[in-house]
């Protein structure tokens, strides 16, 4: 017996798919089962293990309607639209993946410009101390990981001098911040958003939390200066900015001697900080090595090195830097090598009699 669609019924068309819905059962009843076979399942029951709920069908027939319209409608005229696997991705929120994430390019930059010496010195080179290859090997390698770095020391060691050599490598924005006396998270947030946007907008703390995470959307190196400063809210308020996958963003704390004590008190924060660069008073063994290679006058006696260094430098580079910038002042040839006779005078103009009167 042929059964013939019934009149007024939608002829399905040759072009569209089948549908998903579950076929009717042909009879109101099941048949009886057999003696010893389990009940068949009539279509009451449900003909699929997991059937559709109710429109589904339709709507997976709107969705497919409207991708062919879009594909069928001309684009206008202008650079093509890429695939969805062209498209870049999203990076990760995840920052301790060690993938580069928005640099390109080189893993190393070898050349490398020289800072700004300490007023304005001239004739005086990049001191590559083992400290300071560390330190740009853990900044540089921090910022393609998106990671939180420290740089900590006493005084004159050289970390702001190896933020100002590796800020022109990074290739990213740079923004350099030194919290106030006694901050406060909300301070830090107005800090932030008058640096990135230009403005402070008002209301409280978590309403200028929104437009913080879209002014670090973008990537970015944020660097804080003096960070023994700032308490256990403003450090975790840090982190809770960095771990937010609305921001793409490195975190580089600096501070002087006594912040790691600060910082690597908090665990969370702690064990968030990558790679953390310790700088130290060099030896006099390493004075000896790398001075003569920092300024010309410098390329003399090992008995004036040290007789400079234990009266007045002690292995602080900062120091170093001021008495080279006295001896090239003070001296009638600014590029001859200094000789004993003239430390002496060297330090007098520093306020340091080396005779102990």
């Amino acid at each position: 017996m042929v059964h013939r669609r019934a009149r007024g019924s939608r002829q399905r068309r040759a072009d569209q798919p089948r549908s998903r819905r579950p076929r009717r059962a042909r009879s109101a009843t099941a048949p009886r089962p057999r003696q010893g076979q389990a009940p068949r399942q009539t279509s009451d029951e449900g003909h699929h293990r997991n059937p559709e709920p109710a429109g589904h069908h339709a709507d997976h027939q709107v969705r497919r309607r409207t991708r062919d319209r879009r594909r069928a409608t001309p684009r206008p005229a202008g650079p093509a639209e890429p695939e969805p696997r062209d498209r870049p991705r999203r990076p990760h929120h995840h920052r301790r993946t060690g993938h580069a994430r928005h640099l390109s390019g080189p893993k190393r930059l070898v050349k490398i410009a020289d800072p700004p010496h300490f007023l304005g010195l001239r004739g005086a080179a990049l001191l590559r101390t083992p400290f300071w290859v560390l330190g740009r090997e853990g900044l540089l390698d921090a910022v393609r990981c998106q990671a939180i770095t420290a740089v900590t020391g006493p005084p004159g060691t050289g970390k702001t001098f190896l933020l100002d050599s590796v800020q022109p490598e990074c290739g990213i924005p740079v923004t350099r911040l030194e919290p106030h006396d006694g901050p406060t998270m909300l301070s830090i947030t107005d800090q932030l958003l008058e640096t990135l946007t230009g403005e402070i907008p008002p209301g409280t703390r978590h309403r200028k939390v929104r437009p913080l995470l879209d002014a670090l959307r973008a990537p970015r190196v944020v660097m804080f200066d003096e960070a023994q400063r700032m308490n256990r809210g403003c450090l975790d308020h840090l982190r809770s900015l960095h771990d937010s996958p609305d921001t793409n963003f490195s975190l580089v704390l600096a501070g002087g001697e006594g912040s790691w004590a600060v910082l690597g008190k908090e665990p969370q924060l702690r064990r968030r900080i990558w790679r953390p660069t310790f700088f130290k008073p060099l030896s006099p063994e390493e004075i000896r090595v790398l001075l003569p290679r920092f300024h010309p006058i410098w390329d003399t006696d090992p008995h004036v090195l040290d007789l400079v260094d234990s009266h007045f430098s002690h292995g602080v580079l900062g120091n170093w830097a001021a008495i080279t910038a006295t001896a090239t002042m003070c001296r009638p040839d600014p590029t001859t090598p200094v000789i004993a006779d003239e430390v002496p005078g060297l330090l007098l103009r520093h306020g340091i009699d080396p005779t102990g009167r």
